[in-house]
């Protein structure tokens, strides 16, 4: 276990592992948040509903469009959080290193919330129909145009032209 007086050096050494800090019984705000940050990330959520995710939109709540929510990554689980509420639950795999997402699964665990949108879908999709998985579209280097050759004919003044 954990002492309660760690410091951010102890948590960066890696000595503390993110269940360690849980059942740590008191932590400074600063220590936690120092140790929690590869954990948790703030996204927008779009029109639709959606928070984009490294490469990946994941559905969150479209009765949230424009509002902050939490991204919680730990464990094989990626979990989509607005104030106190858990609006959803994925399941993802990652690279070794744990830096970038590889694949999520298509079929998460939506939640009921308060924050439902009040107005009606045009189409009702069912689970087959509804992706709430979709995958960026590859990055493409653009290539920069190239530049435009203006050539402009000469002209010459009439105080030139000899008229003999």
């Amino acid at each position: 276990m954990a002492a309660a007086t760690c410091s951010a050096s102890t948590l960066i050494s890696g000595c503390h592992t993110a269940r360690t800090l849980c059942s740590t019984p008191a932590l400074a705000p600063a220590v936690l948040l120092q140790a929690l940050r590869q954990l948790q990330v703030a996204r927008t959520v779009n029109r639709a509903g959606y928070v984009s995710v490294q490469r990946f939109y994941l559905y969150a709540e479209r009765g949230l469009a424009r509002q902050r929510v939490s991204v919680w990554l730990y464990d094989g689980r990626l979990h989509l959080a607005y104030q106190q509420a858990l609006l959803a639950q994925y399941t993802y795999r990652g690279e070794r290193r744990g830096q970038r997402l590889r694949e999520v699964d298509p079929h998460p665990q939506l939640y009921r919330t308060a924050y439902a949108s009040p107005q009606l879908e045009l189409w009702e999709l069912d689970d087959a129909q509804w992706r709430k998985v979709m995958e960026h579209p590859p990055y493409q280097r653009r290539l920069a145009p190239a530049p435009e050759r203006h050539v402009q004919q000469l002209l010459w003044p009439d105080t030139y032209i000899r008229t003999d």
